[in-house]
């Protein structure tokens, strides 16, 4: 019927998550329908949100510009999620690292 397969019981009730191709989307619910009373039901196309996250992902992080003698601030981040969140507190400039591979002072200074 589908994958990734989760069923939860609580208050009388039965919640439901199963991937299945766009094709079959019906089927899961059919089925439900013929065991019992469906009251809420929510589809949702993992892959467009997919694509919507990737494209998300591959826009460029903006850094705020600098004039020559301003003060800045350098973060070190350790992946493209948490160097989004600096850039968008402000942060001049970025450098990879993170916990297990902490930058040189050259690195930062460049």
């Amino acid at each position: 019927m589908g994958t990734s397969i989760q069923v939860g019981e609580g208050e009388g009730m039965y919640r439901m998550h199963i991937h299945v191709p766009t094709e079959n989307r019906y089927i899961p619910i059919d089925y439900c329908m013929e065991l019992g009373t469906v009251t809420n039901v929510a589809i949702e196309n993992l892959m467009a949100q997919m694509e919507e996250i990737e494209k998300k992902a591959s826009h460029r992080i903006e850094l705020t510009p600098l004039d020559p003698g301003q003060i800045a601030t350098v973060a070190v981040a350790p992946g493209q999620g948490i160097a989004r969140v600096f850039a968008s507190l402000g942060v001049a400039a970025l450098v990879e690292g993170g916990q297990t591979m902490n930058p040189s002072t050259q690195d930062i200074m460049a």
